[in-house]
């Protein structure tokens, strides 16, 4: 079994469904995890967003203990997890408890956030952002293992003695070497295309980044939903500041078509980009509670195995 974001890792991001009430949102994403379990993949995560924003919940890490508890064999964790919105400390002890009660089966992507309305939401300010993300980091880390505030939890010190995979979600050369200073893997969004891509990875390595490297990638098997990509475009450039990446609109093609093509275009961001992990995700409005579990299967079937190779040979 691969760990959490770890050489050979192939996760599915996953999404509740559009439409449905809240019960039904939270035993359709257990239900997706299971069926990514039994179609093979090493894991799944949950993304964060709040107030309602389509596809997404507030609560990733709260989620990902359902799952753990759901399932026997796959790691789960949030990716990414908006640090800037929590106090840096309760964040390490939701972190650390978690990881705790599923020892060697969570992980998390730490990352600041871009859409505002969270932070309006939240009555968090939205302002310096990146230099309060840098600034929660410092406390969250050392907190995490035991040298902060807090320092007598058993969860704290349990981390200590087994730490658990964290990523830091970046998209800048700014982010990626920061990530490699504080000795942490990168977890690339998807919407950027591989030249950039390779770029930001080439940095990372210079600067002495350890890895592991995953990235994003957002499919469909076969035809999206009528409108779906229209929609899905509209949805990120509307809930991003003007002047960030998603306001300007993704360079990287969505992903879909026949299980040869997407396979041969994973393997192809696998090698070009020397990447130690895959997240796929089949998030599009109009794909309902079944389709989204056939979408998973599928994928595990028809895919999934020409990936295992190109991953270990990165």
């Amino acid at each position: 079994m691969s760990a959490p974001f770890g050489r050979g890792s192939v996760a599915v991001g996953l999404h509740p469904i559009v439409g449905l009430d809240g019960r039904q949102q939270a035993a359709a994403i257990v239900e997706q995890a299971q069926e990514a379990e039994r179609a093979g993949f090493s894991g799944v995560t949950l993304s964060e967003h709040h107030g309602g924003f389509p596809g997404y919940m507030g609560l990733p890490a709260l989620a990902s203990n359902w799952i753990l508890g759901a399932t026997e064999r796959i790691w789960a964790g949030p990716a990414p997890y908006l640090v800037n919105l929590r106090n840096p400390v309760l964040a390490a002890e939701e972190l650390a408890w978690s990881a705790a009660r599923f020892p060697g089966r969570f992980g998390a992507a730490l990352a600041p956030g871009y859409a505002q309305s969270d932070f309006e939401l939240l009555g968090v300010p939205w302002e310096d952002k990146a230099a309060r993300f840098e600034a929660a980091l410092a406390i969250l880390l050392p907190t995490l293992s035991g040298e902060g505030e807090g320092a007598e939890d058993p969860a704290f010190r349990s981390w200590a003695a087994d730490p658990a995979p964290l990523m830091r979600a970046a998209n800048t050369r700014t982010g990626v070497e920061r990530a490699a200073a504080l000795g942490m893997g990168v977890y690339f969004p998807s919407g950027s295309d591989r030249e950039r891509m390779r770029g930001l990875i080439d940095r990372y390595r210079e600067a002495g980044g350890p890895g592991p490297v995953n990235k994003v990638r957002m499919l469909w098997m076969g035809e999206p939903p009528p409108g779906a990509l229209e929609r899905r475009e509209q949805t990120y450039r509307s809930a991003a500041a003007n002047g960030s990446r998603q306001a300007q609109g993704f360079t990287e093609p969505f992903l879909y078509g026949d299980s040869d093509h997407i396979a041969e275009e994973l393997v192809t961001d696998i090698e070009a980009l020397g990447l130690e992990g895959v997240n796929v995700r089949f998030h599009l409005e109009g794909g309902d509670r079944d389709w989204v579990r056939e979408q998973i299967g599928r994928f595990g079937a028809e895919v999934l195995p020409h990936l295992s190779g190109a991953l270990s040979t990165t």
